[in-house]
């Protein structure tokens, strides 16, 4: 009933992509001055609330590690109905207050604040448990939670078709080129990677065939809540497939795992088991008030 261990692996999963990011790269490296905007955080504005202006300039590393220990607070899954507000905020900090802020980050900002009404009106302690009996999860809790969820699938699904289509309008996808120049450039791939697709890249037919299959691909996840039930499974294999490759090529770790997370709940149906009530990581479960008889299926 919406409030299903599934969206615990979605909000732990962002949350460890921000805990990776913060965890994994120095504090002088995520704060560094930015031209024409100076030292970040910029604690100007609405950005004075950033959790990296909190305890000053001075005390960077007492803030990372604040926002580490709430990240892991996230993690466990405890009181999702207060952890959500931390969450937002501290995704809001990241993304408004490192200095090499990426589109996961960004991602994570928008779907943390998604998340709220759903955490807000949830009846578990933890969001790892079963999902409640529906006589619990009734009346305006379950509006605000479903319209959440429908929140979160509709904003990943417009972050797709925008990629896709704004990609069309660029010479190197449009020419199918794009994969050769990402793997030439200094942001691209790594020497070592270069090497080992050689092969590949040597051929114009390959290039292209890979260049417009992200594109398929991307406009397929667009369309996705309009696509048959059944062929969803398979769109999260290849969403997940083509994520974690960029993160082991490009090296883009905390994006992938933050997309890989929201190709789970767009491809997921409000009518999945997973959110099914007794539904757990271990199977389906009755829940209070449910017979196995009725225990769904």
């Amino acid at each position: 009933m919406i409030w299903s261990p599934a969206i615990g692996v979605l909000r732990s999963t962002l949350a460890f992509a921000s805990f990776l990011t913060l965890s994994a790269t120095p504090t002088a490296s995520l704060f560094q001055p930015l031209w024409g905007i100076g030292l970040q955080p910029a604690c100007k504005g609405i950005n004075a609330l950033n959790l990296f202006c909190a305890f000053g300039p001075n005390n960077l590393d007492l803030s990372k590690w604040v926002a580490l220990g709430l990240l892991l607070l996230v993690m466990s899954g405890y009181f999702p109905q207060a952890t959500s507000l931390m969450h937002y905020w501290i995704s809001f900090s990241v993304f408004n207050g490192i200095a090499i802020p990426d589109g996961g980050d960004q991602i994570t900002v928008v779907l943390t604040l998604l998340l709220i009404p759903i955490c807000m009106t949830d009846p578990r302690r933890n969001h790892w448990s079963a999902a409640p009996n529906s006589t619990i999860s009734t009346g305006w809790r379950r509006g605000w939670a479903i319209a959440g969820l429908i929140g979160v699938k509709i904003q990943v699904s417009i972050l797709y078709l925008q990629s896709c289509i704004e990609k069309t309008a660029q010479t190197e996808w449009a020419t199918g080129n794009n994969l050769y120049y990402t793997a030439s450039g200094v942001f691209g791939f790594s020497d070592p990677v270069r090497v080992l697709l050689a092969p590949l890249l040597e051929h114009e037919a390959t290039v292209s065939f890979l260049t417009w299959s992200v594109l398929a691909l991307e406009f397929a996840l667009g369309v996705t809540l309009v696509t048959p039930v059944v062929w969803r499974p398979y769109l999260f294999l290849l969403a997940a497939l083509f994520h974690a490759g960029i993160a082991l090529l490009m090296g883009l770790w905390s994006f992938a795992l933050a997309m890989i997370a929201a190709d789970l709940i767009l491809t997921l149906p409000l009518t999945s088991v997973a959110f099914s009530p007794g539904f757990s990581l271990n199977g389906i479960r009755p829940a209070p008030g449910i017979s196995r008889r009725n225990r769904p299926t």
